[in-house]
């Protein structure tokens, strides 16, 4: 400890970084196990008003009698379990297992006859545990047992009167005589005692049933209620970023584009556009309309989302607004990051090259066009207290390419994007470019460049016409490429190159067609025909981080990017390269032969669109005015959880969602613990979204789920008896099955043992 205090003493930051972790773990902690506390008192509570006696109320399970710790409060024993998957409350009368008590008397039974035929008195096996004993080892198996039915347990209540008595007669041992009394006291009182779950009516049972459901419906309004109460930063549902190829660049949607509906429901938060083309319809496509920046009128479409990745997606990202980061102005090892004066958190950019500039992809366009030439920044700069905002004017360099010296073999058009000249020439996917205006295709990772570059040098107001020679074509295809103020690279690394001046993908191999002259693939010996199968960041080293004057704080992933089961493209690994540390090594694997280890180098003809800012995200601070306002915002997001978990699992059960995309308490987890490191009000709606999800799935018509009891409590009402012992008892094994299957899949999820794709 001391030691760890003298660090933070050196380094304030991990003084700043342990707090923050402390924190965020305590608010993961104590917020999770509200969900369950919140469920289980309300079980709890309506049992107590019901008249029921409550004899455990235990928040995780203590499995075989361990816990933590535990006390008594009137009639009710309080206690932390050791097992952190959920709580309980035991109630007189609703968890005696019948399998158990059936099984005592059935062997009873066979000891009494077994003395009565030796002539002897019974000899009795080993003393069973008391079922108050039973019920603190088989806390798991109890919680799963089914209703007993009153005449049931009269029968057998009867049935062991005889055998006490039978007993008695035949001078059985007063300890076996003891056990049988105790089973038929615990017996009696959860048939007969006013404060038995069994004596109760189906009312009053379904309202004890549900009330755990109930109370987290009414938990997650509650949150939903004080985060908006405080007020909620939402992002817009304006497109920041669009992935090549994906169903979003496949419609035409465009960076700037703000979508203002969806299928007819009105979008204005990007998470609310998220859920929309994640849950909506997959066979008709979903109807989008947007508001473009220069066109007049709303812009209507129809999006048909992807499938590859496991759940229904349209590849886009958030909006950014002008202002640098609050806590960074630029990533490590960019122009920006090196600019002159330095960037500082919080300058807001007004003005690039002397052009207003007031919207986050104003920014995207005036690097997508500028891309081969110093960018001027005019900033905002806001002044300590009692000054007055300061304007500062700063300079950032283009930012090259870093290369290998590779070039990847084209494949065939992978993807054409509507309304783009490649649409109105006919192109299709599948068909292959063999050849530009007479000259081979060339490296498809600069194609766009070198077509940007000849258009730049084309008669001014004429379009630029080009000849493509299509494999399995007799005549070429003239195409006039049209102008582009944006640029496109991955977002999730399995996208191909796109030429945006066409309006097409291709596909590449990760097999090599060219290695550029003097480059380091071809000083590593690598030759055309070789197969790139692995991509892996080597990190740099202790001495090589503080050569290069890399922060503590900054990491990267180590793990290979595999290009031969595509999970990995040629050029989402191009573009990854471009964002890894300075001084990082790149280890090829080729199918043949062994790993190349290979250094990038700049490349001075073909630079990167993006300078390397840190934007802030374009968020709109939602505060309701009047307690009206915020429980309405309450209301409607508690909706929108609730039917956001109907809408998953109805995706999953038609298989339009893979279950591989499923999570378990580890996923959960992961995501509080990155929600409580955001702001405080993100983390009130996420688990406003939890203790919804937790209701739903509670209240699923399945044995052994509160649901499922309540299916046999409305049998019971409606028929006035009910359903028989054995279908309950094989209905509630089934459901167990159920969850113990479904339990062991997330978990595998959650530790790998499972893939997801």
């Amino acid at each position: 400890m001391d030691s760890l205090l003298v660090f933070a003493a050196e380094d304030p930051s991990l003084l700043t970084t342990i707090f923050n972790v402390t924190k965020a773990i305590v608010l993961v902690v104590v917020g999770v196990n509200m969900l369950i506390i919140v469920h289980e008192w309300g079980h709890f509570i309506v049992a107590r008003m019901c008249g029921v006696r409550c004899e455990k109320f235990y928040i995780w399970f203590d499995i075989f009698g361990w816990k933590f710790f535990k006390f008594k409060w009137g009639d009710t024993e309080y206690g932390l379990g050791v097992l952190p998957l959920g709580g309980y409350v035991k109630m007189l009368g609703q968890e005696d297992n019948p399998g158990r008590l059936r099984e005592e008397l059935d062997r009873a039974k066979a000891i009494e006859a077994e003395g009565q035929a030796s002539g002897k008195p019974g000899t009795p096996d080993e003393p069973q545990a008391d079922s108050t004993e039973a019920t603190d080892t088989k806390v798991a198996e109890e919680n799963s047992a089914d209703y007993v039915s009153p005449a049931r347990q009269k029968k057998e209540v009867e049935q062991a009167e005889a055998l006490v008595a039978e007993a008695k007669k035949s001078s059985e041992s007063e300890t076996r005589v003891e056990a049988l009394s105790t089973e038929l006291a615990a017996a009696e009182a959860a048939l007969t005692s006013e404060e038995s779950y069994l004596t109760k009516s189906v009312p009053q049972r379904m309202a004890i049933i549900s009330a755990g459901v109930i109370m987290n419906v009414i938990f997650a309004f509650f949150l939903a209620v004080v985060a908006y109460g405080m007020g909620v930063l939402k992002a817009d549902s304006e497109i920041g970023r669009v992935a090549p190829g994906g169903a979003a660049w496949c419609a035409d949607i465009r960076v700037g584009d703000r979508t203002t509906s969806v299928a007819g429901k009105p979008i204005s938060q990007f998470d609310r556009l998220r859920e929309a083309t994640m849950l909506g319809d997959l066979d008709d496509g979903l109807p989008i309309t947007l508001q473009r920046p220069g066109v007049d009128g709303p812009v209507e479409l129809v999006v048909h989302p992807d499938e590859e990745l496991g759940v229904p997606t349209i590849g886009i990202a958030g909006p950014n607004t002008t202002t640098l980061g609050r806590e960074r102005a630029a990533h490590f090892d960019t122009p920006a990051y090196a600019a002159e004066p330095a960037l500082e958190p919080g300058d807001r950019i007004v003005a690039i090259n002397g052009q207003p500039v007031s919207r986050g992809y104003e920014i995207h366009r005036a690097e997508a066009v500028g891309r081969d030439a110093p960018m001027t920044l005019t900033l905002e700069r806001n002044g300590t207290e009692g000054e007055a905002t300061e304007t500062i004017t700063a300079t950032v360099a283009v930012r090259p390419m870093r290369r290998l010296g590779l070039v990847m073999t084209a494949g065939p058009i992978g993807r054409v994007q509507a309304n783009s000249p490649a649409a109105t020439a006919g192109l299709k996917p599948g068909e292959k470019i063999t050849a530009i205006d007479d000259e081979p295709i060339g490296d498809p990772l600069t194609l766009e460049a070198r077509l940007r570059e000849r258009a730049a040098a084309a008669s001014e107001g004429d379009p630029l016409q080009v000849r493509l020679q299509i494999e399995g074509r007799a005549e070429p295809v003239e195409i006039a490429l049209r102008p582009v103020d944006w640029y496109e690279i991955p977002i999730y690394g399995t996208e191909h190159p796109s030429v945006p001046s066409l309006g097409i993908t291709i596909e590449v191999t990760p097999r090599v067609a060219e290695v550029l002259e003097g480059s380091p693939a071809e000083t590593a010996g690598i030759k055309p025909g070789d197969v790139v199968a692995k991509v892996r960041p080597i990190v740099p080293d202790k001495a090589t981080r503080e050569r290069y004057g890399i922060p503590k704080r900054l990491k990267m992933p180590e793990k290979a990017l595999d290009l031969t089961e595509e999970k990995a493209t040629w050029a989402g690994v191009f573009y990854s390269l471009q964002d890894w540390l300075p001084g990082c090594k790149i280890e090829l694997t080729l199918t043949k032969g062994d790993p190349v280890l290979l250094e990038w180098r700049d490349d001075p003809n073909w630079n990167h669109p993006e300078r390397g800012f840190q934007l802030s995200s374009k968020e709109t601070l939602v505060e309701p005015q009047g307690i009206g306002e915020v429980l309405a915002y309450g209301l409607e997001e508690t909706q929108n959880s609730l039917m956001m978990v109907f809408q998953f699992i109805g995706k999953v059960s038609s298989q339009q969602i893979s279950p591989r995309m499923m999570g378990g308490p580890l996923t959960i987890v992961k995501i509080a613990y990155f929600y409580a490191t955001q702001r405080f009000t993100a983390f009130l709606l996420f688990l406003c979204v939890i203790s919804a999800n937790l209701a739903v799935i509670n209240f699923l018509p399945i044995p052994v789920l509160d649901g499922g009891h309540m299916v046999f409590l409305s049998y019971e009402g409606i028929r006035g008896k009910p359903p028989s012992e054995n279908v309950q008892i094989g209905l509630s094994y089934v459901g167990l099955f159920l969850l113990l299957g479904l339990m062991v899949w997330v978990f595998g999820l959650d530790f790998g043992f499972i893939s997801r794709t």
